[in-house]
């Protein structure tokens, strides 16, 4: 199937969940039904001012034409600007590298400590595996092993559910990658 066929069964398929006719839709548009029939059946191409139209009279944004389906998506990008970021505490942020609502396994995320203290400490508990990858400063991390200084380039796996905690009691920022199941959030 080919790019004008893909979009145009989008198109109708739009179209009919909001119960319009060829007709109707012409009369929103302001393009004719013998256009809107081609270009639902993929006999001709659209300008993109023309799929804009379409767009707004559908009610959803341009960009949902050319985004794949779910099930033909074999990679998750998310772009630096739509990366979601909170604060955990006054002394760590988190910005979220995973698509939230699509992930499906494991969610990703950047947590950057402000210098602190180990009274700034975070504690988590978690049914699966956790993942931490230092990328600058220091992190201390508690486990029911004991306690452990990571360094740049250091990482931790290990299986949550009896709980840790993790701080910064140094004079600098550390910024960290921290992944964990998707099922934990």
């Amino acid at each position: 199937m080919n790019f004008n066929q893909e979009l145009g069964l989008k198109i109708k398929k739009l179209r009919l969940n909001e119960k319009l006719t060829l007709v109707e839709c012409s009369e929103l548009t302001g393009l004719s039904v013998g256009f809107l029939s081609q270009i639902e059946n993929g006999k001709t191409s659209i300008s993109i001012d023309n799929l804009q139209i379409i767009a707004k009279c559908l009610d959803v944004e341009l960009n949902y034409f050319f985004v794949q389906d779910e099930e033909k998506q074999n990679v998750m990008i998310t772009r630096k600007w739509s990366q979601n970021s909170s604060k955990k505490s006054d002394k760590i942020a988190s910005t979220l590298l995973s698509d939230f609502e699509n992930a499906k396994s494991i969610i990703s995320s950047l947590l950057t400590f402000a210098p602190g203290t180990k009274a700034d400490r975070c504690e988590e508990t978690h049914d699966g595996d956790v993942f931490f990858y230092v990328i600058e400063g220091i992190l201390i991390l508690q486990t029911e092993n004991g306690v452990a200084h990571l360094y740049p380039g250091d990482s931790a796996h290990f299986n949550a559910k009896r709980g840790f905690s993790y701080w910064n009691e140094s004079p600098f920022i550390t910024r960290t990658f921290f992944a964990k199941k998707r099922s934990e959030i």
